[in-house]
């Protein structure tokens, strides 16, 4: 049987026109990378010995990497900002002098996953998925 992946480049995609449509935000930044070959997967999962699920291997097939940031627009009112905050008031901000509200997704090309090292701050396995999957 076959397994069929979602479509995650469209995934991403659809979320930041989304993000976009809303005049609550402001997206600072999207790119997506250009996807890595099925043997380029391979070659990778070779010389690190590492095995990647399928549903990975589907992942870095589709886009080699992820860079997103969007923020809390600061020219609303402060109305719309007060309203915000209470709809999400676990809306972390980045730091202690960033006045607005911000999130980030950064998803690392394959070989600097594979290869970085990551010292004591990471738990490494063999097997690499998505939510624990092995």
């Amino acid at each position: 049987m076959t397994q069929t992946f979602p479509d995650y480049r469209a995934l991403f995609t659809r979320m930041v026109d989304e993000l976009r449509r809303q005049s609550l935000f402001v997206i600072e930044r999207f790119t997506l990378a250009e996807p890595l070959s099925m043997s380029d997967i391979q070659a990778l999962e070779r010389e690190t010995g590492y095995e990647l699920t399928d549903d990975l291997r589907a992942f870095y097939a589709q886009m080699n990497g992820l860079d997103l940031k969007w923020f809390l627009d600061p020219a609303i009112s402060d109305a719309d900002r007060a309203s915000f905050h209470l709809e999400y008031p676990d809306m972390d901000v980045e730091n202690s002098s960033d006045e607005y509200a911000s999130a980030a997704i950064r998803i690392l090309p394959l070989r600097d996953v594979l290869t970085r090292d990551w010292g004591r701050r990471c738990i490494t396995s063999r097997t690499w998925g998505f939510t624990g999957s092995r």
